[in-house]
């Protein structure tokens, strides 16, 4: 079942009686969840790109959708309407899934500016005596040959 199906069973047979918070409250979790498990991300990495990208996604959503749906309303003929939110919600998935692109791969690129960041600013210590302790190199590994 995708999200737009259970999106439209939580809120067509919900008590609810409106249909505004189904994108950002239901569609957007379930979208940010399903492809954080596709792309094996832990529930933390997932949680935390949910949370740096859920409003952008909202506001490019709104930039889509707003202009798409007065097009619609005032030029398209009512028969041709179900094929013209088809072919824009086919779009709207393209841009969706361009936008989640390879999380996996942004995490690692995220790590490695820390790691990058951390090498060029180490981190100093104070030693024992309150004097700055210069940071060490890690010991070399015995290799076995």
């Amino acid at each position: 079942m995708t999200g737009d199906l259970i999106a439209q069973q939580l809120i067509e047979k919900g008590p609810y009686d409106t249909k505004r918070g189904v994108v950002p409250l239901v569609y957007y979790p379930l979208f940010f969840a399903l492809t954080g498990l596709v792309q094996g991300l832990t529930v933390d990495e997932t949680v935390a790109r949910a949370r740096e990208n859920w409003l952008p996604l909202i506001r490019r959503n709104l930039q889509f959708w707003l202009p798409v749906q007065i097009v619609q309303f005032e030029f398209v003929p009512e028969e041709l309407q179900v094929t013209w939110v088809a072919v824009f919600g086919l779009v709207w998935k393209i841009i969706l899934s361009t936008l989640a692109g390879d999380a996996k791969r942004d995490i690692v690129r995220a790590d490695a500016d820390i790691v990058r960041t951390e090498a060029e600013e180490p981190f100093h210590t104070v030693g024992p005596n309150g004097e700055p302790a210069l940071p060490t190199k890690p010991a070399a590994s015995p290799r076995t040959t």
